[in-house]
């Protein structure tokens, strides 16, 4: 009987010797997470100041764009076109494209600049894009927006 107490002293002394340990593991783990945490955080808040900076530059850029609009440098390749012409603004897929009146595309928009004229359009915008210059090697385009008329 002695020996069986004994026994099973010895064992629970090292079941709580392996509790004790694990203890101290889970201690050092969960230290280490809220050092995760932390850093983390501080990352958060330092994307969040960013994201609000570039928030602000890219409204910003739109205004700008509302205002004074985009002027295109685009390659004269003998289109049909004359100074003060009007050309069309048409979406194909995920991309914006200056096209003729007949239906020929003569630009297409950088993809980034998809997201831009997106919003523009969302904010209840309406364009205009007219020929104001024609050389032998370009035509310039200026891409105009205004607020729809009711």
């Amino acid at each position: 009987m002695k020996n069986l107490n004994k026994y099973y002293i010895k064992q629970k002394e090292n079941e709580f010797s392996k509790l004790e340990e694990k203890k101290l593991k889970l201690s050092r783990e969960i230290e280490q997470e809220k050092e995760i945490f932390k850093t983390n955080e501080e990352k958060l808040g330092k994307l969040e100041i960013q994201n609000l900076q570039l928030r602000d530059q890219y409204n910003s850029l739109k205004k700008i764009i509302i205002n004074r609009g985009i002027v295109l440098d685009i390659e004269n390749n003998r289109y049909d076109i004359k100074e003060w012409d009007n050309l069309y603004l048409e979406k194909k897929g995920n991309k914006y494209v200056v096209v003729l009146k007949g239906g020929i595309v003569i630009y297409n928009f950088e993809s980034y600049v998809y997201e831009i004229l997106k919003d523009l359009f969302e904010e209840q915008l309406t364009s205009s894009l007219v020929v104001i210059r024609i050389t032998p090697r370009l035509i310039k385009v200026q891409l105009r927006f205004r607020e729809k008329e009711q």
